[in-house]
Order: structure tokens, then C-alpha cells, then sequence
């Protein structure tokens, strides 16, 4: 079974994702802090790190884990800024999923990141979802509407 690991500092938007995670079979581990985060890490088939967070900033935690780990490091946002993808995909990350999170839009990027079976339908990208094409079978997927792209 796949691990992720979901790095948030908000209770209710973690648990979101890790049930939206369970629900496809992959088990989820909340850290409670930075060292809880770095015994856990190794074990990570993926890492899910929220953008911004009240006491660490999300590219600086995903370079440092990027130092560490060889798992997929995704970054989570709600702003969906094209700045955003540049600079995670610079801090080491591999994708960017924008918030409010869909479960269409999840269930793409596991199966670009090997961790869910592939879609049966036609394969369109999804909005509010970027991941670079060093990822087998990926393509950069623009943000939603509403992005400060334009």
C-alpha cells in the first residue's frame, strides 16, 4: 500500500485530502511537526505540502524534503499564481494541485505519479492542476480560471 504524507497546518483541509487519499486506498500520516515529518518521510511515496502555512513556508519545507526523500513532492495551494508552479517546481516539487481540492483532479495526479490505475475516459487534463513533463505520460497543466495568468 502507498504512504502519503500531508503537510498542513490547517486540521480541516489535511483531513480532506487524507480522506479523499484513503478512499483510493493509500494510507495517510498527518506529522504533528518537523521532526515527526522527518522520521516519516523516507517511508513517503508522497508528500503533499501546503503552500502556505502559519509557521514554515511551504517551498522552503518542500526543498528541504526534496534534500531528503526520493518521493513525488507536491504542493498545494489556493492561490493558483503561475509563480507558484515555477517556484515549487524550483524548490524540488513535481506538481502543484490547487485548492479547493477535486477529487478529478487528485485522482489525475496519482495517475501521473503511478499511484492510481489509469482513467478510463478520455485523459483530459484537469484545471487548477500543474505538473511538469519529467513525470512519465505528464503534461503542464495550466490553472483553473479565476488564475492570475492572462
Amino acid at each position: 500500500m502507498s504512504l502519503a504524507l500531508i503537510v498542513d497546518d490547517s486540521p480541516f483541509l489535511g483531513l480532506h485530502l487524507s480522506g479523499l487519499l484513503d478512499s483510493r486506498g493509500i494510507a495517510t500520516r498527518i506529522p504533528a511537526d518537523a521532526s515527526e515529518l522527518r522520521d516519516l518521510a523516507p517511508a513517503a511515496d508522497v508528500i503533499f505540502v501546503e503552500l502556505l502555512q502559519f509557521e514554515a513556508n511551504g517551498f522552503q519545507v518542500t526543498r528541504e524534503l526534496a534534500a531528503q526523500v526520493a518521493c513525488s513532492l507536491v504542493l498545494l495551494t489556493g492561490t493558483g499564481r503561475d509563480t507558484d508552479l515555477q517556484w515549487a517546481l524550483r524548490a524540488g516539487a513535481c506538481a502543484v494541485l490547487q485548492r479547493p481540492l477535486t477529487a478529478a483532479r487528485l485522482e489525475r495526479l496519482l495517475q501521473l505519479l503511478k499511484l492510481a490505475p489509469p482513467e478510463s475516459a478520455s485523459g483530459a487534463s484537469q484545471p487548477g492542476m500543474s505538473a511538469p513533463s519529467r513525470l512519465p505520460s505528464a503534461r503542464f497543466m495550466p490553472p483553473g480560471p479565476g488564475s492570475a495568468a492572462g
